[in-house]
C-alpha cells in the first residue's frame, strides 16, 4: 500500500513537473518522451505557442486547438526470475534464474519470441512457443543443438540490452 501511494504520488510530480514548464521550453517529437526507463508519455499540448520538434523545427500539420492529453506507461515494479535456458526450449526447471526487472523480462521475451518465429526448419515449423506449437513440438521438431544455436545467437545480439541473461546463458551453455 505504502508503494503504491508512493508510486502514484511520483506520477503526479512528474505531470505537475512536466506542465509547470514553461511553453517556451516545449520539444514536441514524434516518439515517445521518456523520464527514466520506467515511464514515457505520449502527449499533445494545447495553448498559445507552437511547439517545436527535437530539432527546433515547428511540428507539421499542428492544431492547438487539441485538448491536452497525457497518457503514462508505467509497467509493474519488481522483479522476475528468468530461465535464461527456457524450459519450454529443454532448459533444466532448476537452473539459476537470472533477477530481470518486470519491463526488461518482458520486453526480453517478446523480442526472444520475434525472434524465435524466424528460426524455421525446411517444414515451416518455428521455435517461438505459442498456441498450436508447445515446448513439446519445439522439442519434437528441433534438435537441441539447434536450440541452444538459436538461443546464443540472440543472446550474442542482445548481450548488450540484456547483459545478466546473456551472461547466465554463457555461462551454462559457452559462447
Amino acid at each position: 500500500m505504502k508503494f503504491r501511494l508512493l508510486k502514484s504520488l511520483s506520477i503526479l510530480f512528474i505531470i505537475l513537473v512536466f506542465f509547470s514548464v514553461s511553453a517556451s521550453a516545449f520539444f514536441v517529437s514524434s516518439e515517445k518522451i521518456h523520464v527514466g526507463k520506467n515511464f514515457s508519455f505520449d502527449a499533445f499540448f494545447t495553448g498559445n505557442f507552437s511547439p517545436l520538434t527535437a530539432d527546433n523545427t515547428p511540428v507539421k500539420n499542428y492544431d492547438d486547438k487539441k485538448n491536452v492529453s497525457v497518457s503514462l506507461l508505467v509497467p509493474k515494479s519488481g522483479t522476475h526470475g528468468h530461465h535464461s535456458d527456457p524450459k519450454f526450449m529443454g532448459g533444466d526447471p532448476k537452473q539459476e534464474l537470472t533477477n530481470l526487472q518486470d519491463f526488461d523480462h518482458k520486453n526480453l521475451h517478446k523480442e526472444l519470441n520475434d525472434f524465435l518465429k524466424t528460426k524455421t526448419d525446411d517444414f515451416g515449423n518455428h521455435m517461438r512457443p505459442q498456441r498450436g506449437n508447445p515446448g513439446a513440438k519445439i522439442r519434437e521438431n528441433f534438435t537441441r543443438t539447434e536450440r541452444i544455436n538459436a538461443l546464443r545467437e540472440f543472446y550474442t545480439r542482445n548481450a548488450d540490452k540484456y547483459p545478466e541473461a546473456a551472461a547466465d546463458f554463457f555461462k551454462q551453455h559457452g559462447r
